[in-house]
Formats: structure tokens, C-alpha cells, sequence
């Protein structure tokens, strides 16, 4: 049903469908990752869509796709490498339909080059000790 408000135009109904599931269902992973995806797509409802996340994964470890929303909420939240294991986990799970495993591997190949030791980091020191940034 909430899948069928969201085509009709309706998101925020179909929110309100999901929050008063997840309410009435606690320990159905399906219902967390729905309500997780319909909140991911609000800039109010990263907050709320991360810690749906985390209960569909906790609910669901064994589903790739749980991975992967958690994987993400941990990256727009700036925990890097929290979710660089998270997104390795989505992949050795067979992660899911092409679009999902192509995002992660951007994701995966950005998050590594951000996180110490990568490229990015790397680039960064080398400018800051360049600028006198540092005191010794």
C-alpha cells in the first residue's frame, strides 16, 4: 500500500502508513527498511532514516540490501570507516540489482580514498605541510 501512495504522488502518507507499521510491527525488517528509504529521501529525515536503517540490519543481517542502507546513513553521517566494512558487507552478500552495486562501489572507492592512508587524506596533509598549517 505504501509503495502504491509513494507512485500515486503521496510520500508523506506513505511515511505516516510506515511509521504507524514499524510502530505496530517492531521486529519486521521490511517495515524498518521502507520507512528507512522514504525517510533517506528528505533532508529532515536523515536522522530518522539511519536509525531505520540500523534496525532493518539488525532485524535482517543476512539481507544484502540492509547493508547497503545502513552502509550509506554511515557515510552521509561522516562515519567513513564504519562504512567501508558495512558496504564490503552489502557486496560479499552479493549486494543487489546493478544501479545498488555501482553506487556502492563509488561509494567504496571514495570513502577509501577520504579515509587515513588514501589519496585524498594524503593530498591534504601534503597541502597543509606545504602552507606552514602545522607548528613544529
Amino acid at each position: 500500500r505504501a509503495l502504491r501512495m509513494v507512485a500515486a504522488g503521496d510520500t508523506a502518507g506513505a511515511m505516516r502508513l510506515m511509521t504507524e507499521a514499524v510502530r505496530r510491527h517492531p521486529f519486521d525488517p521490511g517495515a524498518h527498511a521502507l520507512l528507512s528509504d522514504l525517510l533517506q529521501s528528505r533532508p529532515d529525515g536523515l536522522s530518522g532514516a539511519a536509525m531505520e536503517a540500523y534496525a532493518a540490519r539488525a532485524l535482517a543481517p543476512g539481507h544484502a540490501r540492509n547493508w547497503w542502507r545502513w552502509g550509506y546513513a554511515q557515510a552521509r553521517f561522516g562515519r567513513f570507516e564504519q562504512a567501508v566494512p558495512s558496504i564490503e558487507r552489502f557486496l560479499a552478500l552479493g549486494g543487489g540489482d546493478p544501479a545498488d552495486m555501482s553506487a556502492a562501489h563509488a561509494l567504496l572507492a571514495q570513502l577509501r580514498r577520504t579515509l587515513p592512508g588514501g589519496e585524498l587524506a594524503q593530498a591534504a596533509l601534503r597541502e597543509r605541510l606545504a602552507g606552514g598549517g602545522w607548528r613544529r
